[in-house]
């Protein structure tokens, strides 16, 4: 039985979309580790309501006759990669495989954009804006910046090689860390200039984005569409393509359009995320019907050794309780 502890703070934050595709994306890794070890997994879903501690899906193994799923080898090294890429073309081969997909997750799709757009570029770019400038957005991720070997000891979180800080940029976050309105207050002294650059050159080394699409925005939807999202990036790191998330830019143009971004948002990022799907749409080639729940940039990774972070243990993350 899975169930998240949502406080009281966090319950019903943009209708919990995000913990949702994150479910997605366990139940599909032990789905494939299950495979290796000559199990299924039956998977029943629950999403109850209303609880600090709320169940939102049943899992049983049953014992089988099942074909190991090659993809299993690569969950202990799927991560996130914030580097600049070595571009890259995903062939018929990669292209392939991620249709398959799609036919197994029918509601879900991936769309794959390999041009350049300046409209989409300015859009991404605005986002990106949106995201340093707000306070509490900055304060949550700072909780994960590993910047000392002290603090990249803790086996989780990421450190500053991970994302590309040299010693200079790593003090200046050491300081946003302790001042999370920091970068609004330095935005038009150069620090705005720095991560537009940096986003930039991102998207410039990239072999492509991923935009994952979903009909609806039900729990049952999001998780399947979790699940379609973890089977793609594994394949991509198969082939040696990196894999970063581009959630805030993506997934708040979902949120926006199914009105979960309600009093979360001031007018200003209203604005940018409604004429935001437009933008999508156009780019990826979307129906005003679709949400854009995710998007993901991939390219050659950088085969360096400053990359891998540590994970915790699987008894450090999970609790496991009867029921």
């Amino acid at each position: 039985m899975f169930a998240p502890n949502l406080s009281t703070s966090y319950r019903g934050l943009k209708r919990n979309h995000a913990s949702q595709l994150a479910l997605g994306g366990l139940l599909e890794s032990l789905r494939l580790s299950a495979t290796s070890r000559g199990f299924a997994i039956n998977t029943k879903y629950i999403f109850e309501t209303g609880q600090t501690l709320s169940a939102w899906a049943e899992v049983r193994f049953v014992a089988c006759q099942v074909t190991a799923d090659p993809l299993a080898d690569f969950i202990t090294q799927r991560r996130t990669d914030r580097r600049i890429y070595q571009g890259g073309e995903l062939d018929e081969v990669i292209r392939q495989k991620l249709s398959e997909i799609e036919d197994e997750f029918p509601g879900c799709k991936i769309r794959i954009q390999a041009t350049r757009s300046q409209t989409f570029m300015q859009y991404f770019l605005k986002t990106e804006e949106l995201l340093w400038k707000n306070s509490k957005i900055v304060r949550d991720l700072c909780k994960w910046l590993r910047l000392t070997k002290r603090e990249a000891q803790s086996r989780d979180g990421m450190t500053a090689q991970s994302i590309g800080l040299n010693r200079i940029e790593s003090l200046i976050f050491r300081l946003i860390r302790k001042m999370p309105i920091l970068p609004r207050l330095l935005w038009s002294l150069g620090f705005g200039f720095k991560i537009r650059s940096n986003a930039e050159k991102a998207i410039e080394s990239s072999a492509a984005l991923l935009c994952f699409v979903s009909r609806s925005m039900d729990p049952v939807s999001l998780c399947r569409l979790g699940q379609c999202a973890y089977r793609a990036w594994l394949i991509l790191n198969s082939h040696g393509f990196g894999v970063q998330p581009l959630s805030f830019s993506s997934s708040s143009v979902a949120d926006q359009r199914s009105g979960a971004m309600i009093g979360q948002s001031n007018l200003e990022e209203q604005k940018v995320f409604t004429d935001g799907k437009k933008v999508l749409n156009d780019y990826f080639n979307l129906t005003d019907d679709d949400y854009p729940v995710w998007m993901f940039r991939t390219g050659l990774s950088p085969q360096t050794a400053d990359m891998p972070v540590p994970r915790l243990s699987v008894q450090d993350v999970l609790l496991a309780k009867d029921f």
